[in-house]
């Protein structure tokens, strides 16, 4: 499986749980109505909590600032994530989820931060 991961920060002119509840409601919905069509296996978004220790952690390592939400979105293979956003649907999903996130009419979202594509590989699982 491939996996791309954006990490996100919210806007400063909100607060915190309107906008987080924007990317789990609004934005969620949308990804839902385009997985289909953009051969989306599955769809995972996370909110960062405010931990002090991750914040010295962070400190100690010279990490960056901080992101407030992250997306992980699967396809079966790069071949799959590459041939969903060339066709002509794919390409007008991915619009309509790049306006909404870009938009100002209510996007909980900056700019992504930081993104990655990544191949799975499961080293171990601990119970």
């Amino acid at each position: 499986m491939v996996k791309l991961v954006i990490v996100w920060s919210f806007r400063t002119d909100g607060d915190r749980e309107t906008l987080a509840s924007y990317l789990h409601t609004e934005h969620a919905a949308l990804v839902t109505k385009h997985a289909a069509t953009l051969r989306i296996r599955r769809y995972v978004q996370s909110v960062a909590i405010q931990s002090p220790l991750i914040v010295q952690m962070a400190a100690g390592r010279e990490w960056p600032g901080n992101a407030d939400a992250t997306a992980e979105i699967w396809w079966d293979s790069h071949d799959d994530m590459v041939a969903a956003f060339s066709s002509p649907q794919g390409q007008a999903a991915g619009a309509e989820l790049a306006a909404d996130e870009a938009g100002p009419n209510g996007s909980a979202l900056t700019p992504a931060v930081a993104w990655v594509t990544l191949y799975r590989n499961d080293v171990t699982s601990w119970q």
